[in-house]
């Protein structure tokens, strides 16, 4: 059951994406990389206005959740002063990446930001017949971040030969290849030639 619930207004304002290197290369990035970009994952979540509700489960456990209600809620911790910073792991500790068993990779979501309350308002939600209050603005950067430890120069140079022409690759290859759209045709930040010295992936959606 939920116990609290408040709306929240929220915008996308920036999206920025980057790539670290080994061997003394500088990161390449776009700062200003196309909204329409972002992942759906994301947006359908964060919609303006977005809901912060807290879940009683024995932890109260908070959640981000769509204005429609439809989109998988995103985990979510607030201190008692507003202030969000968590830290969610896709897996415990760092995991194969692909066939090289000496390359690790690991995936880190982080959520920072607060909520400012200085401007409240209301809204019509869909299907309703009367305005619902708004405690004010989410302001908060999502942030996506993938490394890659060991020996992964083999692995990431097969899957980015994939990504250029896949047609001596399997499913499974071009499948998993699909980690360097968001980077290259989504956002131009990576140049594939240099993907053998990939050591960390990221984005960053920032929401006001």
């Amino acid at each position: 059951m939920i116990t609290h619930s408040e709306l929240f207004f929220t915008a996308v304002t920036q999206f920025e994406t980057l790539v670290n290197f080994s061997d003394g290369i500088q990161p390449t990035g776009n700062a200003n990389s196309p909204l329409i970009a972002i992942p759906a994952s994301i947006l359908s979540v964060f919609t303006s206005p977005v809901y912060w509700n807290t879940y009683n489960d024995g932890k109260q456990t908070q959640f981000f959740w769509d204005k429609n209600q439809s989109a998988n809620p995103w985990i979510t911790q607030a201190d008692a002063s507003g202030q969000i910073n968590t830290v969610q792991f896709e897996t415990d500790s760092p995991v194969q990446f692909y066939q090289n068993p000496n390359c690790l990779t690991q995936v880190k979501l982080y959520q920072q930001g607060n909520f400012d309350r200085s401007a409240p308002g209301t809204t019509l939600l869909p299907g309703a017949t009367s305005q619902s209050p708004v405690s004010g603005r989410l302001i908060l950067d999502v942030i996506w971040a993938q490394t890659f430890q060991g020996d992964c120069a083999g692995d990431l140079q097969t899957l980015a030969n994939c990504y250029k022409d896949g047609s001596n690759c399997d499913s499974d290859q071009i499948s998993r290849a699909q980690l360097f759209e968001l980077f290259v045709t989504g956002t131009q930040a990576l140049d594939l030639n240099q993907a053998s010295k990939i050591i960390g992936l990221a984005y960053d959606v920032h929401f006001e």
